[in-house]
């Protein structure tokens, strides 16, 4: 039999993935506690109970997604500085390909944002440079170990990396039928190749 905390944290759970649902199905002015119930299958009290306002929903829809991209990268292989960026671009995308909403979610909220101010505009501003402080932290680690071109600004290739990335996810939910996501994978994952240093032995 589960415990009042381990109900309490499914439920929350659950109210999460139906505002993932929400936002990504039917854009953020959709997302109301009423239809968060609908989604849910929890009653309206639960959702306030959790989570009081809109604003601390959506923050924590953010980190959710967030620490979900995380666990999604982790890995126990030793890996230099390229394949780290490598291999962040490829499960970003590689799970879009396999649940396209987390990533539509964070495209909607941080469009929704812009010239915004507030708890949610913070929370999706912090997520955006999370990642690109992961592909920076990544470029800097291979220019440090000689597996990325030492005349790499990391900062700005992290921002090139994600717009990458990111814009890759909006052409495909836009026009998804002139989009061949798996090529155009592929054509990313070569652009960041191109940042890699040349090894000696290939000269």
């Amino acid at each position: 039999m589960s415990t009042q905390d381990e109900r309490s944290d499914a439920a929350r759970r659950t109210l999460i993935s139906a505002a993932i649902e929400i936002l990504a199905d039917e854009g953020y002015r959709r997302l109301t506690f009423n239809r968060i119930q609908d989604v849910a299958g929890l009653s309206r009290g639960l959702v306030n109970y959790h989570f009081g306002t809109k604003a601390t929903l959506v923050e924590a829809v953010v980190r959710s997604i967030r620490e979900r991209y995380q666990d999604s990268t982790r890995t126990d292989t030793p890996q230099n500085g390229h394949e780290a960026l490598r291999g962040q671009a490829e499960a970003y995308l590689t799970r879009f390909e396999v649940d396209p909403r987390p990533a539509k979610v964070m495209l909607v909220l941080g469009t929704d944002s812009i010239g915004e101010q507030g708890a949610i505009t913070a929370a999706v501003r912090e997520v955006y440079q999370g990642f690109r402080d992961d592909l920076r932290g990544c470029i800097e680690r291979g220019v440090a170990d000689g597996s990325i071109r030492a005349d790499i600004d990391p900062g700005a290739h992290a921002t090139v990396v994600e717009a990458v990335i990111r814009g890759i996810v909006l052409q495909y939910l836009v026009d998804p039928a002139h989009v061949d996501l798996p090529t155009v994978t592929a054509a990313a994952l070569k652009t960041i190749d191109s940042l890699a240093a040349v090894r000696a032995d290939a000269s």
